[in-house]
C-alpha cells in the first residue's frame, strides 16, 4: 500500500529503512536498456531471460528504469498499481543500499502519479523474498505470473 507514504515508510522493516538511508547515491530515470541488460546479466549469470525478453517487457509495459550507478529497476504501471518487473545490481560490488533506495524513490514517484499499490511481482527465491518482505508487504501466491510471455 503506497496510498500514504508516511505509513508505507513506517511499515518498512528497520533494516530496509537503514539500507535506504545509507545509500548516498542519487536515483534517476534512464532509457538505457543496454546497461540494464548488462547489469541484469551480472546479477543473474544463469538467467533464463534474454535481451529480447527485456525489450518486450519494456515495450509492453511502457516502463521506466530507475537507476543508480550500481543498480537498476524496471517499473511498469497499470491503473493505480505500480509493478517492480525486473531488477539488476552489480554483484561485483558490495551492497550499498541502492536497490532499496531505488524502490523507495519509485514508490514515491508512483504515489505522485496516483498509484495506491506497489506490486513486487516475480521470483520469490529466499533472498529475494526477504528483500521484498522488508518493504512491509505480504506475499501473495498467484495462480499465474504477472509477466506472461
Amino acid at each position: 500500500d503506497i496510498s500514504n507514504l508516511d505509513d508505507t515508510w513506517k511499515n518498512f522493516e528497520k533494516r530496509c529503512r537503514w539500507e535506504i538511508n545509507r545509500c548516498s547515491e542519487r536515483v534517476w530515470k534512464s532509457l538505457d536498456l543496454d546497461r540494464f541488460d548488462e547489469l541484469h546479466r551480472i546479477t543473474r549469470p544463469t538467467r533464463c531471460i534474454d535481451f529480447d525478453f527485456i525489450k518486450r517487457v519494456w515495450r509492453d509495459w511502457n516502463c521506466v528504469i530507475f537507476t543508480t550507478t550500481t543498480a537498476m529497476a524496471m517499473i511498469g504501471v497499470k491503473g493505480k498499481t505500480g509493478y517492480y518487473l525486473l531488477g539488476a545490481r552489480d554483484k561485483r560490488l558490495p551492497p550499498d543500499g541502492s536497490s532499496s533506495k531505488i524502490l523507495w524513490e519509485a514508490m514515491k514517484e508512483l504515489h505522485g502519479l496516483g498509484c495506491i499499490h506497489f506490486d513486487m511481482c516475480g521470483a520469490n527465491k529466499p533472498n529475494i523474498k526477504l528483500f521484498k518482505k522488508s518493504f512491509g508487504g505480504q506475499l501473495v501466491k498467484q495462480d499465474k505470473p504477472c509477466l506472461e510471455y
